[in-house]
């Protein structure tokens, strides 16, 4: 391959490869900022009132609730007690961590509180201390994102402090999977769950029902595999005389065929490798570990996503040209 239109091939894959990470970095803001909208509750997120009920009652959802289920009560609009069954919690922090399983159930009172909430921290023993009507919560993250955000003036708390210093009546949002409402039917319950629609109670997504990100991403996507088309047939062109030359020397059609479908798979995905690698350092101080990981998992992932069209086009051009 030429090195002109093979340096060509390796330019246009290095830019999808670099364009995944950054579309897929889009896409995760849009849907952090339409969830931070909601009060950060999913789409999933089950809304109740209880009414006569004990710590007992509480401590039963949160003992039946599936793992990486998330139980809030609410204090007031910005306070809240916060449980995860059984896992780490994904909650946005600029300092600090999230909620984890060590701080459930072990005597401990821990908050997270938004960066709006900083000054009134107190500082003791070198910890910093959030009081919640005189009770001292040890503070091991601060909440939010890059921008202002409603996650600014938010004060989370684990959901087993809150019960020792508060009624258990009140409302709740039960956050997890698409069966989170046959738990709040247990008959053990009783009568002390009403549900109500969390949209009646003010909770409201932006953008609802759109897919900007997804539309985004395909027609970007799109675009470039149109470009590498292009310089494919642009190549293909320029090959009919070393094929000639290849199949005068007993060369057999598939050798030629994987000769050609090697190098261009090699050339296409370093590019593709480079670009992804490109873009995840650009974004490195926005990504956590886990997102550096995802997102490099997606890119490896899409590698065969992006050269599988190309590849199948080069095949049958290949097969009617040696015909």
């Amino acid at each position: 391959m030429p090195k002109i239109r093979k340096a060509l091939l390796a330019t246009i894959f290095m830019m999808i490869g670099f364009a995944v990470p950054v579309i897929l970095h889009i896409i995760s803001d849009m849907n952090m900022n339409i969830r931070i909208s909601r009060e950060f509750y999913s789409n999933h997120a089950v809304a109740f009132w209880t009414a006569d009920s004990d710590r007992t009652d509480i401590e039963y959802i949160m003992g039946h609730m599936e793992k990486g289920d998330i139980l809030y009560g609410e204090i007031d609009r910005y306070c809240r007690g916060v449980y995860v069954k059984n896992g780490r919690s994904t909650f946005p922090v600029i300092w600090g961590r999230s909620f984890q399983k060590s701080d459930f159930f072990a005597g401990k009172k821990v908050a997270l509180i938004g960066r709006n909430r900083r000054n009134d921290c107190q500082t003791i023993d070198g910890k910093a201390y959030y009081a919640v009507q005189g009770e001292l919560y040890e503070v091991i993250g601060i909440l939010g994102i890059e921008s202002p955000s409603l996650l600014d003036n938010y004060l989370w708390i684990n959901l087993d402090a809150m019960l020792d210093f508060f009624q258990s009546d009140g409302f709740y949002v039960l956050d997890g999977g698409r069966e989170s409402r046959k738990l709040l039917q247990d008959t053990s319950l009783g009568d002390i769950i009403r549900e109500a629609d969390i949209e009646k109670m003010g909770v409201r997504a932006m953008y609802k029902g759109r897919s900007t990100g997804l539309a985004i991403f395909v027609l970007v996507l799109l675009c470039l595999l149109i470009c590498a088309v292009i310089s494919i047939s642009f190549w293909l062109e320029n090959q009919k005389y070393p094929l000639s030359v290849k199949r005068l020397c007993g060369v057999s059609d598939f050798n030629i065929l994987l000769d050609i479908l090697k190098e261009f798979t090699l050339t296409c995905s370093l590019g593709y490798l480079i670009g992804s690698a490109a873009a995840i350092l650009l974004l490195k101080n926005r990504y956590s570990r886990l997102d550096v990981l995802y997102a490099l998992s997606a890119s490896i992932m899409l590698i065969p996503l992006s050269i599988a069209p190309a590849i199948l086009y080069l095949k049958n051009w290949t097969n009617r040209y040696l015909r």
